[in-house]
């Protein structure tokens, strides 16, 4: 049983009770889990596998939330960080975790942009205001071309937005 398993089976057993209050943005089990299993799949296709690790540089907020549980469900790695480290500390991270993956947000963006500078984490900004998921490219700033989402936001059929910011060279890391 992993702790992906656990979530699923409290979105059984009480399904309406609140797993998460961030504000006024609440979610019950049910919510959470099915956000969760959406946010997996978009890791996937990002090409998160099982025993990837992924830093979560994000305030104490709902996304952070969801991307943890997503990462249980993945089998991926979480590697939750303080959103007020500097660049310096958050490359040490980086290298030292070997993560795949960063996400990050407009709060934390400056330090994380700068940290992950010639590394091979690739980096996804989490955004609340932008619909959908755009692949973007380093070299030319933060413009590109937009794709599908990450997984949806729930209410009122917004979506979650993610920008994925791509590495500057020719090709994936190898894993």
């Amino acid at each position: 049983m992993t702790l992906g398993d656990l979530l699923a089976r409290a979105a059984l057993r009480r399904p309406d009770a609140e797993a998460v209050v961030d504000g006024r943005r609440r979610l019950s089990y049910a919510e959470l889990d099915a956000r969760a299993t959406a946010v997996a799949q978009g890791f996937a296709r990002l090409g998160v596998a099982a025993g990837d690790r992924v830093l979560l540089v994000l305030r104490n907020r709902l996304e952070h939330v969801i991307a943890y549980w997503a990462l249980q469900k993945l089998g991926g790695v979480a590697v939750p960080v303080n959103f007020r480290l500097a660049a310096n500390e958050l490359r040490y991270l980086l290298t030292d975790s070997g993560a795949r993956l960063a996400l990050f947000e407009d709060s934390t963006s400056t330090p994380v942009l700068e940290a992950a500078s010639g590394t091979p984490t690739d980096l996804v900004f989490v955004d609340l205001h932008v619909l959908g998921l755009s692949r973007r490219s380093r070299q030319a700033g933060l413009r590109g071309t937009p794709g599908d989402p990450l997984g949806p936001s729930g209410r009122r059929g917004q979506r979650r937005a993610a920008r994925r910011v791509r590495r500057g060279r020719a090709g994936r890391r190898q894993r």
